[in-house]
Formats: C-alpha cells, structure tokens, sequence
C-alpha cells in the first residue's frame, strides 16, 4: 500500500521507496541524493541502460529497504525541509532513525538527531536509555548529556532498561565509572565521561581467549602431527585439524560419545592420503590437546593455575557442545581458588558459558570489595552492559539484604560495637562505629566477613579503652552476649545473601 501524504504519488516524486511492511513512500530523489551517498549508489543504479530490468512501480525505480514503514517515516521527515521537527516520544523508534542514519550514512542528519535528542523531553525522562543507545551509536557528546540526567537519581535507583543489551559492559562500565566518581566529587556536573583508554584499563588484562571463529589454514602441506598420544595410529580412524594446523589422530567413536553433534558444530572437511576424514576445527592446538586429554584421561583434571588455558579449554567444550566435559570443568572451577582470586573473571566466563550456578558464586564473591573498587576488564568486552548492570544491581540487593538481617537481629542491636558504650559504662570509648556507619560498612560489602573485620577493629579499641578504665569493665554476661553476636552475626549476612536471587525477571 502506499505511505499517506507527503509520501504518497506526486509529480515531483521520482522514487519509490518499500519499506519492510510493505508500504511504499514516493520521495524526492535529490533531498535523499544530498544527505546520503548510499541513496546516491542506489539512485545511480537504477538509472540508465543497465537499470532496465531493475523493478520500478508507476514507471519510477522502486528500491526495497530493510527499515518499517514508521521508521521511514520519521527519518524522511527530518529529511524534507518542515518548518518544525515532528514530535519525539517514542525511544525505540528514535533508536531506529539513529540506526538508519549511520547505515545510510547521513552525516548531517546524525548531527540533527544529536541535537534533537539533547533538547527532547526523552532524555530527562529515558536518560540511562538515551545514554545506551549513544553508546551504541558512537554519540558520545549525547552520552555525556545522558549520563549527567541521571545524577538526579541513585545509582542504586537506576532501572533496568532493555537497550543495555545492546552494547557491551564496557559502555556501561564507563557510566558505573563516571557516577561513582560524581559520587566524591565536590562539583559532580563538572566531572566528564572517560574512554576506556582514560580510564587506564587498555591493555591492563589479557583478553579471554578467542576460540569463535577463527580461521583455520587450510594448507595442508604446512600441516604438522600432533605428539604423543595424539600422533598417527592404525587404530585412529578420524583426525582433528587444530587451527594451527597440528593433526591430531583420534577415535571418532569417542568424539560422537562426548558431543554427538560434533559433525554439525565443525561441517568443514576434507580427507587425508590414507583416506581418514579430517575435521577442521576452530581451536589451537594448545587447546586442543588438552581437551583431547581430558576425554581421553590422560590427564584428570586441567591446570587451573593456567587461568587462559582454563578459559579457552572450558569456552572449546561448550562450543563443540561437549555437555559431560564442561560439567566437569565447571564443577573444577566451583571448588577452585580461583572463584575468590578472580569472582569478576569467572562471572564473565560464567555469563559466557551460561554457568548459572558459578554466575552467582562469582557474584557473592565479588561482594568483598566495595564497588568503587571494581577495576575495568578486558574480559568486559564479552559480555553485554545489561550482564553487568544484573550484577550490580545483585550488589545493590545484596547490601539491603545484610543491612535489614542487621535491623532484624534483636540481639545485634542491643551487642553490636554500636552499643558497647551502654556495657563499659564510662562513654569515652574511641573508634567505635556509630549504627549508620556500620550499616553503610554492610551495604557497600556485604559479606560475613565485612562484619568481622568490623569486630577485630572494634575489640580491638575496646581493649585500649579496657586497659585505662578498668574500674568501668562490664558484666560476664554482657561479654558473653556480645561474644555470641561476634560469632552469629557473619553467618546471618551470608545466609541472608544467599538468598538473594540473581536472575530476576526485569
């Protein structure tokens, strides 16, 4: 159907534009020509002798195009000269136009967009939205303009919005950055967002390893054997082709036994001189002779000290949908160091790989370092801005959830370090936490062992105090009791935590 006015037939029309649904925009061909060397290209061909079989509707070119009928619509009005902008209230379909622009390659109308967003009521009402579509689309003045909207508003406040998905942690790190920074600034407005480079995380870690859709050489007069066990046998009947081109001489039988959709992960093949299949695969070799010597129990469980290796291995086996070998290599990870030494790591590989279980244990063990403390990652660039807004609205949840354990406990709050005054009766006991400090201690890390630490500095000072007001010691039983919540109280908050859910529905 055609598109209403000022897009329907006219004279002064000289293309026809379809759009995905099917509606078709009868347009001026040099107001497009002028903003869009894409509509130029497409213009060109569709003129002239070689455009002769090209499809026309009432004798105009009629070009098809991948965008809806309301998106075109809004990208061509702020093409044609209107005297006022047409109203802008929809995200989404902002979001659209901006896309369409960049893919068409309107310099100018991106601009416009830049400042007609800056102006809108979109951005006062939608600001983190706005923000992560500028992200998306490399508008960086809007993103500052959008980030400073959310001052107004606790980080801790801030909803989940849907357009994070769209673009990686590491843009939504940047935002986490710079309002934490605002937070201890004494002129927040004046604070600006940094890149990344800014930031100092460039190069600061090893990426995980990439183990997706590498291109594999398929020379095979540069190929190598693999050595032992993995060199060539009779009794091997199948051969894996690493990305390096190492052959590595296998039982097929054993490969289908641990992943039987192995043939359709890795359709590229070819066959050696003594006529054994040869499956290209995407890993190196390094790789994959340790994945090999796990399904053939050479080895009993891999070196986890070789964090790379560990990432490369476990992402290979949940690629060539190896399900028993990543059961295994994920319950190593559950019982290894590794999951307090690297919780930010392993919540990323978890995210990757869809560990569930590990997702959260990495989470909680995240928890003991206030957030201010969170250092940019390589390993950011993995995962999707809303995979780390999850996990710090999780921190969020968790630090309400130990603080209210706190207020529930009848006995911390008469024993807790904030009233040990009223058991040494004389009041001139130093370095005791008031009640609001502790609670805060609690929320920005809100584990068990935030709470004890809380308790040795405070003994601590009691015993100072203790020493040079002896005559003002407190009763037995007020020891005893205060004792008991030492020793409770850090399991209260790690029960307390546990059972705060991960994946909420948003």
């Amino acid at each position: 159907m055609n598109a209403t006015s000022p897009y329907n037939p006219t004279l002064a029309a000289d293309i026809v534009l379809r759009t995905s649904d099917d509606v078709d925009f009868y347009v001026i061909g040099p107001f497009l020509r002028f903003v869009s060397p894409v509509f130029m290209d497409m213009y060109t061909l569709n003129h002239g002798p070689a455009a002769e079989e090209n499809e026309k509707k009432d004798g105009r070119p009629l070009i098809r195009l991948e965008e809806d009928s309301r998106t075109l619509r809004l990208l061509l009005d702020t093409i044609y000269p209107y005297a006022k902008d047409p109203p802008l209230t929809d995200v989404s379909l902002f979001w659209k136009i901006g896309k369409a622009s960049k893919k068409y390659i309107m310099d100018v109308i991106e601009e416009k967009l830049q400042l007609w967003i800056v102006s809108s009521d979109l951005i006062a009402t939608s600001p983190l939205r706005i923000y992560a579509i500028a992200i998306d689309l490399g508008w960086e003045g809007v993103a500052m303009e959008a980030a400073r909207r959310t001052l107004q508003t606790p980080l801790e406040k801030l909803g989940h919005v849907e357009e994070l998905r769209s673009i990686p942690a590491s843009g939504f790190y940047r935002f986490l950055e710079y309002r934490l920074r605002c937070d201890t600034s004494s002129s927040p407005r004046t604070e600006t967002l940094m890149t990344l480079h800014e930031i100092g995380a460039a190069g600061t870690t090893e990426r995980l390893a990439q183990v997706l859709h590498l291109e594999c050489d398929m020379d095979a007069d540069a190929t190598t054997d693999a050595p032992e066990p993995f060199n060539s046998s009779k009794e091997s009947d199948l051969i894996l082709r690493s990305s390096d081109s190492v052959n590595f001489f296998v039982l097929k039988s054993l490969i289908h036994l641990v992943s039987p959709q192995f043939d359709q992960v890795f359709p590229s093949r070819s066959k050696a001189d003594d006529g054994k299949i040869v499956i290209h695969v995407t890993q190196d070799s390094k790789v994959l002779r340790q994945l090999l010597s796990i399904i053939y129990y050479y080895i009993d469980e891999l070196d986890i000290r070789d964090f790379q290796l560990y990432i490369a291995v476990a992402e290979a086996a949940h690629y060539c949908k190896m399900a028993v070998i990543e059961k295994k290599l994920r319950k190593l990870i559950l019982n290894s160091p590794l999951i307090m030494k690297e919780p930010l790591k392993l919540y990323v590989l978890a995210t990757v790989l869809r560990w569930e279980d590990v997702v959260k244990l990495a989470a909680l063990n995240t928890l003991s370092l206030p957030l201010q403390e969170m250092i940019y990652i390589g390993e950011f660039s993995r995962i999707s801005g809303e995979d780390l807004y999850r996990l710090i609205n999780f921190r969020f949840k968790c630090g309400e959830a130990a603080r209210e354990s706190l207020e529930a406990d009848a006995g911390f709050m008469q024993f807790g370090p904030s009233n040990w005054g009223s058991a040494w009766p004389y009041q001139s006991i130093n370095g005791l936490p008031t009640m609001e400090v502790l609670k805060e201690k609690i929320k920005a890390c809100p584990r068990g062992s935030t709470l004890e630490s809380i308790y040795v500095s405070a003994i601590s000072e009691l015993k100072n105090s203790y020493n040079s007001y002896s005559n003002y010691g407190a009763s037995t039983s007020q020891v005893a009791e205060i004792m008991i919540c030492y020793r409770r109280m850090g399991d209260t908050i790690e029960e307390a935590v546990s059972k705060v859910p991960f994946f909420d529905e948003h």
